[in-house]
């Protein structure tokens, strides 16, 4: 016992400076948040909040938007991964280079490239002009597509990554017994990659769930006034320097919605692992064992 509780310190002495670095850049600014937002008239801002229709619509349009973001980034992402994951030598080093993309300029410059191309004078607009499959540019810019499109490419490195580490995982093998009892690729791919895949599924949409949720570069310049997120809202209310507890107040309301959509994400991915888990279905957890039927 006493060998324990020594290796327990130790690992808890190595993980300091990482809790540290995480803990305390997140702890100070809610310390300085916290009494701006509930000081004064806390109960006002939050009322304000919540019987606004304009907030109400805003949180709305942030869980939808970012939801939807998680969901296509989900869904782009697994194969690319699965790609990289069986990958060897420099296929992988070349897969692995091309998903890292995003990640070598910023957020604000790949904002600026989505405006050149998707603009009225952009790369796709251009291109179908110049072939004649349209007589006016569409209106692709500074709608809820250009949005989502925006936060799906930066996202993708991130999910792809943490899809990666348990892809890693599966044997080959156990796809190709699948194949040779008869089941068709579809049919092995959501019976098999998929329940073995859910704990990087679950860390994927965590990640990009919460990373989307706060990004306000992208809405603001590919976004138009109807469709406002709440990082933007609470963005402006600290620039203009109108009301910096309101803006708290906001704040303190993003968490917490992000918190109880990420435990219900968890909770259903969750859920979901569990069900698919061999004799886990009602049929099977309701079947009496053969040794309680001899009896």
């Amino acid at each position: 016992m006493t060998r324990n509780f020594s290796r327990d310190w130790e690992r808890l002495f190595l993980l300091a400076p990482v809790f540290i670095l995480l803990l305390v850049p997140f702890a100070l600014p809610l310390l300085y948040i916290l009494p701006s937002a509930f000081g004064g008239n806390a109960a006002g801002r939050f009322l304000k909040i919540f019987e606004s229709p304009v907030y109400l619509k805003i949180i709305w349009t942030t869980v939808r938007i970012t939801l939807e973001a998680t969901a296509i980034t989900l869904v782009v992402s697994f194969p690319l991964a699965w790609l990289l994951s069986r990958a060897t030598g420099f296929k992988a080093m070349f897969l692995g280079l091309l998903v890292l993309v995003p990640f070598l300029s910023s957020v604000l410059v790949r904002t600026f490239a989505w405006l050149a191309i998707l603009g009225q004078r952009g790369l796709i607009n251009g291109t179908l002009l110049s072939l004649g499959l349209i007589s006016e540019p569409l209106p692709l810019l500074f709608s809820e597509p250009a949005v989502i499109l925006a936060l799906v490419h930066s996202s993708i490195p991130m999910m792809a990554f943490a899809l990666v580490t348990v892809l890693r995982r599966i044997d080959g093998r156990v796809l190709l017994a699948a194949n040779t009892l008869g089941a068709n690729p579809l049919r092995a791919w959501f019976g098999i990659v998929i329940p073995l895949s859910i704990s990087g599924i679950q860390s994927g949409v965590i990640i990009i769930f919460l990373f989307t949720i706060a990004s306000f570069i992208a809405p603001a310049f590919l976004g138009n006034q109807r469709q406002q997120m709440l990082a933007q809202v609470i963005q402006s209310e600290i620039e203009t320097g109108a009301d910096w507890p309101f803006a708290a107040a906001l704040g303190i309301t993003l968490a917490l919605i992000a918190t109880i959509v990420v435990a219900l994400l968890s909770w259903g991915l969750s859920f979901f692992s569990r069900w698919q888990r061999p004799g886990s279905s009602p049929a099977n957890r309701s079947q009496p064992s053969a040794g309680h039927a001899d009896m």
